[in-house]
């Protein structure tokens, strides 16, 4: 279900994502994103450049903000109340099932789509 879930979000929100965006894209990743940066850095000058790590990114996201996000452009009530089941589960660990009130699993499949979605560096 969570695949399926990707696919429908990718195809709604990959148009609209911001073409500097590489991280868990399809047919873009660290290669297209490093290959570019050598382009840009070749025809530019460049005096400063940071490099960000976010630890934790994925179990950050506000649930919240991401459900209005979502609903900015999916209508389907049913659909949504599936998504919110899915923020809510929890990750089964040695026997012990652990559920957070925040942030998505950084072990399900639609979580680095979601992570796109909720990243405000991905869309305009």
């Amino acid at each position: 279900m969570q695949k399926m879930m990707q696919k429908i979000l990718e195809s709604i929100y990959e148009p609209i994502f911001l073409n500097y965006s590489y991280g868990f894209r399809p047919g873009r990743g660290c290669h297209e994103s490093i290959r570019d940066l050598k382009h840009y850095l070749d025809k530019n000058e460049t005096q400063t450049m940071i490099d960000i790590d976010l630890q934790n990114f994925f179990g950050s996201i506000d649930q919240e903000i991401m459900e209005e996000i979502l609903k900015e452009k999916i209508k389907d009530t049913k659909w949504m109340r599936d998504i919110n089941r899915m923020f809510k589960t929890g990750i089964l660990s040695e026997g012990d099932l652990r559920k957070s009130e925040e942030g998505v699993s950084q072990r399900s499949v639609v979580s680095p789509t979601l992570s796109n979605i909720s990243s405000p560096l991905t869309m305009p």
